[in-house]
């Protein structure tokens, strides 16, 4: 059975890089170390503290990758989602479960850095099955993922927009 939790803030998918990362030895920083801050204007600062630049740097591109329209990655994950108009009516279910059906599926591309072979795609799909959900990624070489991908070329599978910035503190 697939379930969904609730709908992951951008928060969860930082975290979903940062433990993957961790995990697999490219940080020494796990999601305890990320601080998240929303400015007055909505918008969302995210940092990996306490990691190196190279570390900050790949952080931010696989959570670009992660929340951006997948382009042409080795490996996709579903994100079950449910129909919000939906929701209102089973909101006393979902306290009461925890967890519910999803009716909808969103594609997002597993980033670069843990697509180059299938111990890093474990490494990420235990952060995902922490953070996100239940989904397996799939491997875009095959029927299977080549299908995922082209149903969501050019989707966003979450409505934000990301700006990448360096910064020294």
């Amino acid at each position: 059975m697939r379930v969904v939790r609730e709908e992951p803030d951008l928060a969860r998918f930082a975290a979903t890089v940062a433990d993957a990362m961790h995990s697999a030895q490219l940080s020494s920083v796990a999601s305890d170390g990320l601080r998240v801050r929303t400015e007055p204007n909505g918008e969302t600062r995210l940092v990996l503290a306490r990691v190196s630049e190279e570390v900050s740097r790949v952080f931010t591109e696989s959570l670009d990758e992660l929340v951006s329209p997948p382009a042409a990655p080795r490996y996709v994950v579903p994100r079950y989602t449910l129909d919000p108009a939906g929701s209102a009516t089973v909101a006393g279910w979902r306290v009461l479960l925890d967890h519910l059906r999803p009716d909808g599926e969103v594609w997002h591309a597993v980033p670069t850095v843990f697509g180059v072979n299938a111990g890093l795609v474990r490494h990420f799909t235990r952060g995902w099955h922490t953070w996100i959900g239940l989904g397996e990624p799939v491997y875009t070489g095959n029927p299977t993922g080549a299908g995922a991908l082209a149903a969501s070329a050019g989707m966003s599978p979450l409505d934000v927009t990301t700006v990448l910035r360096p910064s020294w503190a």
